[in-house]
């Protein structure tokens, strides 16, 4: 039978046990803190270099720098989106042009046939003319229905008309000739200026160089225009007033 005052030897040799492991932990620490000073012997501490890390330091700096293991999804890279250099240039909407009406043709008109119209009976027709002549030299006196005319020969009279111009209406007829002409009526009242041709193609311009108006029985110098190829001949017209035409006429050649 155990004596009660006897302690119990168990607990204090665990209690030594335990000791023991952490004084092993110190001693090898201060092992190690010894071979550290003792390396760095006789080198100068820089006053500026930042203390060393401590082994434990160090290990547990990078245990807790260890990144831990994602388990986030991968986030997706959009698409980049090319944008044109240039903006397209609009294209202007045209309006649509209205179809231009066709025009319409019209038939054309067939032609109306009109009947030729009757010529109208003149109830007083002028009938063929009457034409009385006499004929004779230069000097003589010749007479018709009772009025006398008597041609003559005379210089040509300077000037009296020109002859040369430039209308060509009246190219040719380049020579003045004159002549001396009296006439006499019965009744002097009839009295009237002839016509005074000269030549087969006769020039209608007269220059009367005498009394005017025209009067019976004076002295007249008659000057026209005449082609130097043609003939001499005169002719000297009137026609008295009445129906049908009356037409005297006296040549000369």
């Amino acid at each position: 039978m155990r004596a009660m005052s006897e302690p119990n030897p168990t607990p204090i040799r665990r209690l030594v046990s335990g000791t023991g492991g952490v004084l092993r932990i110190v001693a090898l620490l201060v092992g190690v803190l010894v071979i550290a000073i003792y390396g760095l012997g006789d080198r100068s501490v820089d006053a500026t270099a930042p203390p060393s890390t401590p082994p434990a330091a160090i290990v547990g700096a990078a245990t807790a720098s260890a990144p831990e293991p994602s388990t986030a999804l991968p986030t997706p890279t959009p698409t980049p989106t090319v944008e044109p250099s240039e903006a397209p240039t609009p294209t202007a909407i045209q309006p649509t042009p209205e179809p231009t009406p066709k025009a319409t043709l019209k038939p054309t008109p067939k032609p109306t046939s009109r009947p030729t119209a009757r010529p109208t009976h003149d109830p007083a027709p002028e009938g063929t003319p009457r034409i009385t002549t006499a004929s004779g030299s230069f000097g003589q006196t010749l007479t018709v229905q009772g009025v006398t005319a008597r041609v003559a020969r005379t210089s040509a009279q300077a000037g009296a008309l020109p002859c040369v111009t430039d209308d060509p209406e009246r190219q040719g007829w380049t020579e003045v000739v004159s002549y001396e002409l009296t006439m006499t009526w019965p009744d002097p009242g009839d009295a009237e200026e002839p016509w005074v041709a000269v030549g087969s193609k006769p020039w209608n311009i007269l220059a009367f160089d005498g009394p005017s108006p025209f009067r019976s029985g004076s002295h007249y110098i008659v000057s026209t225009c005449h082609r130097p190829s043609d003939s001499d001949k005169v002719k000297v017209e009137i026609s008295p007033p009445g129906s049908p035409l009356i037409y005297y006429r006296w040549y000369f050649d």
